[in-house]
């Protein structure tokens, strides 16, 4: 329904990710880095669909240098400690090796989705 709104109130076709309160919960108490990472480095990816296999393997044996990387189901994990500008990866590195769509966001962005559930 909202994704069927949002194609007529502006012609465009686009993925929508919806979550509730129990959801966002679950996404950060299963961040597996730790927590003293800085927020705005450390990033949730949601992907459309569980990835194959294969696909994750591709993306996991990809250099990274220091860039860290987890997949879990439907969710990629990943730090990155020099700053998007300096990261091989990225939202579009991650949909394109592992053939989903995802959307990605900081921990920090993460936390304010949080405590906008407890308004």
């Amino acid at each position: 329904m909202i994704k069927e709104s949002i194609r007529q109130h502006l012609g465009r076709q686009i993925e929508v990710f919806v979550l509730d309160k129990c959801r966002l919960q679950q996404l950060l108490k299963n961040n597996p880095f730790p927590t003293h990472y800085p927020k705005n480095r450390t990033f949730i990816a949601l992907l459309g669909s569980i990835p194959q296999q294969d696909d994750i393997e591709v993306l996991r044996s990809m250099p990274l240098d220091d860039d860290k990387l987890e997949i879990r189901e439907d969710v990629c994990y990943y730090y990155i400690p020099g700053g998007a500008s300096t990261s091989k990866l990225s939202n579009v590195l991650i949909e394109k090796k592992l053939k989903v769509r995802a959307t990605s966001r900081n921990i920090n962005t993460m936390l304010k989705l949080m405590e906008l559930t407890q308004t």
